[in-house]
């Protein structure tokens, strides 16, 4: 028996296919990119629920609704959901770039751990976002890690050309999965918690951002609720302007 809400129909916005360097978890697409593909088709802030993991290197359907809503299917399947959302969210003062680098060398994406026998760096070591392993010249290498005395994780991020659109711009999308991971560092290391999957993103690009700008981006956490996990992260330009912030709900581990 098909399960209730999993098929969906509606206005075709056309078809994308997420190349298999934008993952997450191995084999899974990152979060914070899938939503950022989704937020281009919303206006304003977006509210994303990740309804399931994206598989990559298979052609997903983008289909609208007429309540504004626009979800990404696979087979017909509900993948991710978005609509027009609602931020209310307290945003820290900018830490600086200096800070945010001394932070950096601290984080988890940097330390050793092991399983099934093998050594490797971090959580998700190929993670697009937060990975210290990938063998290619992609990847946000966003590696966040504390700030002493305060309830702030951080990590410069200086975005580059391959990240650009035609006007020099850092796309929506790599802004948004900038916003993913610091989220659940925040979890980890200012709320001892234990994050696993995302699975709701509501986020705003406030400024563009230009490519090769030296950026900051933090997170921290908000609340706890069972196993769901609030955090809420931001990213700074090079003026310490704020240029897009987002507030996550993480799924943790049992």
């Amino acid at each position: 028996m098909e399960k209730q809400h999993t098929k969906r129909t509606g206005k075709n916005l056309g078809t994308v296919t997420i190349e298999e360097r934008y993952n997450g978890p191995p084999k899974i697409a990152n979060g914070g990119y899938v939503s950022g593909l989704l937020a281009k088709f919303i206006e304003g802030p977006a509210d994303v629920w990740i309804r399931r993991p994206t598989p990559l290197g298979c052609e997903l359907s983008i289909v609208g609704q007429d309540d504004g809503s626009v979800c990404i299917l696979s087979n017909g399947d509900i993948v991710v959901e978005g609509k027009p959302g609602k931020l209310d969210l307290d945003i820290p003062d900018f830490p600086g770039f200096d800070l945010a680098l001394s932070a950096s060398g601290t984080s988890r994406a940097l330390q050793k751990n092991s399983f099934n026998g093998r050594m490797y760096l971090g959580i998700h070591p190929t993670c697009f976002c937060c990975g210290a392993e990938r063998e290619d010249e992609y990847g946000l290498k966003i590696h966040p890690g504390r700030i002493p005395g305060k309830d702030l994780i951080a990590a410069p991020w200086v975005p580059g050309e391959e990240l650009a659109d035609e006007y020099g711009n850092v796309r929506s999308e790599f802004i948004w999965t900038a916003l993913d991971c610091p989220g659940a560092f925040a979890a980890m290391d200012l709320a001892d918690s234990h994050p696993g999957l995302l699975g709701r993103l509501i986020g705003e690009i406030t400024l563009p951002i230009k490519v090769d700008d030296p950026c900051v981006v933090a997170g921290w956490a908000v609340s706890t609720e069972g196993r769901k996990l609030l955090a809420g992260t931001a990213v700074y330009n090079s003026k310490g302007e704020l240029a897009a912030k987002a507030l996550a709900t993480w799924i943790g581990r049992p």
